[in-house]
């Protein structure tokens, strides 16, 4: 399944960024591309939801996923069901790729973003179940004394566990689009990640996860 996701903005503060999908349905579409967003485009409003501070760009060329006051939080879901695996056996059934592009403004109380991968539904009802998400932080963590960072988290599902780790030798918030990519080989049954600058056209970083 190669996709390209969403063109997004990130405003300041806290930001998360969920990606839903119930993986085993048996209504599913393997690939999807969304260029631009358009509040009166019908394949718009019945595939995307806009939830809490975030907002849709009057224009229709973006998300602003957060709003400039304290603790703002921007939630974007896709509703539709992607099929990566089998019903009847849960087997996985291939690889896959996606990628989006996004900006941080500048801002010391950025958090980051969070693209995230669930079962069934939407996530606030299923904040135990198993997940898969890759991480875009720059706020300091102790544990990992860095700032700007990569990391892949997987749920399985008792707790979070920060899996794979990596720092950025590049500030994430100065309002420059960039663009992350995410790929599962089946084969080697391995995630990987990282970020792209649109200016260098090179890989910044990679993170791995074996799964």
């Amino acid at each position: 399944m190669a996709s390209k996701i969403f063109n997004y903005f990130l405003s300041l503060y806290i930001l998360e960024f969920l990606f839903v999908s119930a993986l085993l349905s048996a209504h599913s579409s393997p690939s999807f591309n969304f260029e631009k967003f358009h509040k009166d485009c019908i394949r718009f409003n019945s595939e995307i939801g806009v939830h809490l501070n975030a907002m849709l760009d009057v224009e229709g060329s973006f998300i602003k996923m957060t709003q400039p006051w304290n603790l703002s939080v921007g939630v974007v879901t896709y509703k539709q069901p992607i099929k990566l695996m089998e019903h009847n056996n849960f087997t996985r059934k291939g690889s896959f790729s996606t990628h989006f592009s996004f900006s941080m403004s500048p801002g010391k109380n950025d958090y980051g973003t969070l693209f995230r991968l669930s079962l069934n539904g939407y996530l606030s009802k299923h904040l135990t179940r198993a997940f898969v998400a890759v991480q875009i932080d720059t706020n300091y963590d102790p544990k990992f004394g860095d700032l700007n960072h990569v990391a892949i988290l997987v749920n399985r599902p008792a707790a979070v566990n920060r899996v794979a780790n990596r720092y950025v030798k590049l500030e994430l918030n100065t309002g420059k689009r960039l663009q992350c990519w995410l790929d599962y080989e089946r084969a080697r049954n391995k995630l990987k990640s990282g970020l792209l600058n649109g200016v260098r056209k090179g890989l910044l970083i990679p993170c791995y996860v074996a799964l």
